[in-house]
This record gives structure tokens, C-alpha cells and sequence, in this order.
């Protein structure tokens, strides 16, 4: 049955070892692939998200209290609308004072906002995304444009309704 290292002479063991993996391998490549995962749950609802925008002139600031639509720079896509403008404050920069020291001083005509942007979206367990299907995340940067302003920011803040 087994000469030469080989079964009934012809096929060698190693090879039905090799044939036996690669078959393996190809089913558990095909059920990961195939396999939908069972508890993931999405819900659609309106969620607000804030987005603080550093390093901007007064011009910019009175387009966001217009409030209104905003979309992606880069894409046009949706990202909600601003709600609210939550607080404008001066813009605080590390300098160096006349004694050598690093202080936090007002730069000069420069502010710091902080915008609320609510949304339509899907809440699910794997984070909140718009209705285009844009990924918000704490910590994430946008590049906004509306109709009277075009500027970017860090999401500071996510909040369900």
C-alpha cells in the first residue's frame, strides 16, 4: 500500500498533505468572506457632532454664524448643517514673552469656534456616519464648505438626540 514513501505506489503522501491545506484554506477564505455578521445593528436618527475650527479671521466667523449647509471640501458630500455656533474666542498661540518664558497669548485677529453640525444619519456599533456614509469620529478633521464659508476643523464632541 505505502512503497517508497508513496500511496499505492503513484501519489505521494506530501502531496495529499499540500492538496488537503490548500483546500482548508480555501473554505475558511470563503466563509470569512461570505460570513455576515449577525448583531451588528444600525439605526438612522439625527446625532450633532462639534467641530472646533482653530486660527481664523473674523470673516470666516461671521460666515458660520450664517449657519446653514455644509459639505465635504474635497467631495460634496453631505456632512449636516450648523446649528449653532457654540463659542468664538481669541485664538491663544505660545509666544515668547521679554523674559525668555513660553506664555499663551491672544494672536491677533485670529479665533478659535466652535461649531454644532447636526445630521441625519446611522448610528451603529461601529460609529455614527452621516447620511452620505461619512465616518464622524471624535478626533477626526473636516474640510467644510458652505455657501459663504470654506475652512476645517477637528471633531471635538458627538452627541445622539
Amino acid at each position: 500500500m505505502l512503497k517508497n514513501g508513496k500511496l499505492f505506489g503513484k501519489v505521494s503522501i506530501i502531496d495529499i498533505l499540500v492538496f488537503l491545506i490548500i483546500v482548508v484554506a480555501a473554505v475558511a477564505v470563503y466563509f470569512r468572506i461570505s460570513a455576515t455578521p449577525q448583531n451588528v445593528q444600525v439605526k438612522t436618527e439625527k446625532f450633532s457632532y462639534l467641530v472646533r475650527i482653530d486660527s481664523v479671521r473674523i470673516y470666516t466667523v461671521d460666515g458660520l454664524k450664517a449657519l446653514g449647509p455644509i459639505y465635504d471640501k474635497e467631495t460634496k458630500e453631505d456632512l449636516g448643517k450648523i446649528v449653532e455656533v457654540v463659542s468664538v474666542e481669541p485664538m491663544k498661540e505660545a509666544t515668547i514673552n521679554l523674559k525668555g518664558e513660553t506664555v499663551n497669548a491672544d494672536s491677533p485677529e485670529k479665533y478659535s469656534v466652535v461649531i454644532r453640525i447636526e445630521t441625519d444619519g446611522n448610528i451603529g456599533d461601529n460609529g455614527y456616519y452621516t447620511s452620505s456614509n461619512r465616518m464622524i469620529g471624535v478626533g477626526g478633521d473636516l474640510s467644510i464648505e458652505s455657501k459663504y464659508v470654506s475652512t476645517g476643523g477637528r471633531i471635538i464632541k458627538i452627541e445622539e438626540k
